[in-house]
């Protein structure tokens, strides 16, 4: 889904977020999706093959008494390299290192997913929140040199 919808963003197909992505997250992509430049809009696509991890960060339990209603949400975290699978495919030989700390392709995805699980109710997962960032642009250099 992450991927798909990644893809989606990329390219700017909004109209095809609907069912999968919340119309409030969807409001908040488009806002943000017209400030970035077309490098930015690129980055965004996520290529499996250009994971290195991915983790489920959070699962919670959402429960409204007064109506009684049931969610659950799980926040998956996804770090990438734009170029990975390239790399790793020619560069196999044995003590090949890369060096992730040196790149500016490095990108970190945040999604959650909700669905309701209240009695009697059908619901499919949605994403309600998301975001890419790229730890390059939130990294401030040792002002006492190298370690």
């Amino acid at each position: 889904a992450i991927v798909h919808v990644s893809n989606l963003i990329s390219t700017g197909d909004f109209d095809s977020l609907e069912g999968l992505v919340t119309d409030e997250a969807i409001a908040e992509i488009r806002r943000n999706y017209a400030d970035l430049n077309d490098d930015c809009r690129a980055m965004i696509k996520v290529d499996p093959g250009d994971l290195f991890m991915r983790f489920m960060y959070e699962i919670g339990v959402v429960m409204n008494d007064e109506t009684e209603q049931r969610f659950v949400e799980i926040t998956v975290v996804l770090h990438g390299l734009q170029g990975w699978k390239s790399w790793k495919s020619e560069n196999q030989s044995p003590g090949m290192t890369f060096d992730l700390a040196e790149t500016e392709n490095l990108y970190v995805c945040n999604y959650r997913f909700r669905r309701e699980y209240t009695k009697g109710v059908e619901d499919d997962w949605t994403i309600n929140k998301l975001n890419h960032f790229t730890p390059s642009g939130h990294t401030q250099r040792n002002p006492y040199g190298p370690r």
